[in-house]
């Protein structure tokens, strides 16, 4: 994997400054948070997960661990993702990663 950063880009003054040192992706925000996906640098993907800060960069934690997540959006208070099993299922959660189940489709 290539080493990468995140940025923050003012699209009015042209600046620029570093926001992550490191590659995430998923990120969505939510009222004062940043949820995001990070793949972590870990050879046992421990710190690979779910994550949540504050938009200013502080109270930033890991909501649970997952290797790989996918499609991530944020509707009526819940999280929602779509896993690579192979069923390709559709998750949800509390915003605070907690009640995390599987979305059973009606066939």
């Amino acid at each position: 994997m290539v080493k990468a950063t995140t940025y923050i880009y003012n699209t009015q003054t042209g600046e620029k400054s570093l926001f992550f040192d490191g590659s995430i992706e998923e990120m969505v925000p939510y009222g004062d948070y940043l949820y995001y996906f990070w793949y972590g640098i870990r050879a046992d993907d421990a710190d690979s997960g779910l994550y949540r800060m504050k938009q200013d960069q502080s109270e930033n934690q890991m909501l649970f661990q997952t290797s790989e997540l996918f499609s991530l959006n944020i509707a009526g208070d819940k999280l929602f993702w779509e896993t690579n099993n192979e069923l390709r299922q559709p998750t949800t959660a509390n915003l605070d990663g907690t009640d995390i189940h599987f979305i059973e489709l009606a066939p």
